[in-house]
């Protein structure tokens, strides 16, 4: 194999920069001119691949001179051309090189190529891709490598921004989660096939999980106890169910499911007046449920000492209407049945 001997050189003063090199080098033009004076022929002609690589030397040394001439960057094979201006190439750089479009990147998106290149996980996907563009790259970039290694965003393209929020997300999860929590959490972020379903995901991991439920439950009502499980509810029962899992973290509700048939979501709120009351019932699309099935749900919760009634709030609603004289009574039923939607 034939040995190129790299030589520092500066690049030397030249006119300003063609409209056509422009458009190339992007804001690697000046220093392009200088190693190549107009009409910039040798740079110019030369394949997109050397051209990036060129670039890429240029971002790689600052302002400090190349370790290799332009001839040895445009006219060595290509291997001895990396050799000599990336010492420490990483592996896949050859290949990424020819996948990376026309115009020149800016000096901070080679840069985070050359470390996704460096990374195992981010390489492989970047090998994979059948074009390799500067948003891709700088999304991955701000990924952390858990969320890499969980294959998040390998189904679809990420933008910037939301790769960005990832990290930041990730970095609450590393604050308030036991690693094996995140990891499964980051695993299921890697399944999702859209950005929708995957931000519906991060979302969720950001819900802590519920706590307890004030009754352990029994055969015929039967507590809703994670998150997961209100989630699957919500979607056997076509509700919006899932809209409420943040009241049952905070404390304030706690769900059930009324086995059936018909099958019952029921939700007990904590009342500062009676604790935890029934609060709403539904069979699946918001349907009332028949009245036997309300009154056997009713005695089931009186048994376990929930308050089945008017609550505080109707109460003391109530009690300041009552001083006008157009206030009529509600009856305590009507109010159930209206907990039922009834």
């Amino acid at each position: 194999m034939q040995i190129w001997t790299p030589r520092s050189q500066r690049p030397h003063a030249s006119g300003p920069p063609s409209p056509l090199l422009r458009h190339l080098a992007g804001e690697f033009a000046p220093r392009v001119a200088g190693l190549w004076p107009a009409p910039h022929g040798a740079y110019l002609t030369a394949p997109a691949e050397r051209r990036h690589l060129v670039c890429l030397a240029l971002a790689l040394v600052g302002e400090r001179p190349l370790p290799v001439s332009g001839e040895v960057l445009l006219c060595a094979s290509l291997r001895d051309a990396i050799t000599g201006a990336v010492p420490k190439a990483p592996n896949g750089l050859a290949r990424a090189l020819a996948h990376l479009g026309e115009a020149a990147w800016k000096p901070s998106e080679y840069l985070a190529l050359m470390a996704l290149l460096d990374s195992p996980l981010a390489g492989k996907s970047l090998r994979h891709a059948k074009a390799i563009e500067p948003a891709l790259v700088t999304a991955l970039h701000a990924l952390p490598e858990p969320l890499i290694r969980a294959g998040v965003g390998q189904r679809f393209a990420l933008g910037v921004d939301q790769a960005r929020l990832l990290a930041e997300t990730w970095a609450v999860l590393e604050r308030t989660r036991p690693e094996a929590v995140r990891n499964a959490e980051a695993l299921r972020w890697g399944g999702a096939r859209s950005s929708k379903a995957l931000f519906e995901l991060v979302r969720d991991s950001l819900v802590p999980e519920v706590p307890a439920p004030p009754f352990p439950g029994s055969e015929r009502l039967v507590a809703l106890d994670t998150k997961a499980k209100i989630r699957e509810a919500a979607g056997r029962y076509r509700n919006c169910l899932r809209t409420l899992v943040g009241q049952a973290v905070d404390g304030e509700a706690a769900f059930y499911e009324w086995v059936g048939p018909p099958g019952v979501v029921v939700q007990l709120w904590r009342d500062r007046l009676f604790g935890w009351r029934l609060e709403q019932a539904r069979l699946a699309n918001n349907d009332v449920p028949p009245a036997p099935v309300r009154e056997a749900i009713n005695a089931e919760l009186r048994s376990w000492g929930a308050h089945v009634g008017r609550s505080s709030w109707q109460l003391e609603n109530a009690v300041e209407q009552a001083q006008n004289d157009w206030y009529r009574y509600w009856t305590v039923e009507d109010a159930i049945d209206d907990f039922y939607g009834a």
